[in-house]
């Protein structure tokens, strides 16, 4: 079996950010966990201190130096021979019963990337 991460970008409403956070905590986190292949999710949000690139040079910078699009991030994990299937049963899913969605939802984004590597630090 071989594992991805599904990584999706979004932004609320307007001052919805509350609201937004809760669904997407409580709601969706949950109900994207009973997809098959779905094995788990980690969100953040989106932090000042950042780093930027000028022409191959990293600076610290915050940001409104990145010209960041997406206040939100969430990557989730998939364990599945058939990605193609999990991408599809989620967009199957998606505005119904087993997936409500949320008027707080403004924008997303996603990608999926096929793991290739995992490291820990040691303990």
């Amino acid at each position: 079996m071989r594992c991805y991460s599904w990584f999706v970008f979004t932004n609320c409403t307007p001052g919805d950010d509350a609201e937004f956070n809760d669904w997407y905590d409580k709601v969706h986190v949950p109900d994207l966990l009973k997809v098959p292949g779905v094995v788990a999710c980690r969100r953040s949000s989106l932090s000042e201190p950042q780093m930027g690139n000028d022409n191959g040079t990293l600076f610290m910078c915050g940001i409104e130096e990145i010209g960041a699009k997406y206040r939100y991030a969430a990557c989730y994990s998939f364990e599945t021979d058939d990605p193609k299937w999990v991408l599809e049963e989620i967009l199957r899913r998606a505005g119904t019963e087993d997936m409500l969605m949320s008027e707080t939802l403004a924008d997303a984004y996603t990608i999926l990337f096929e793991d290739r590597f995992e490291a820990a630090r040691p303990a």
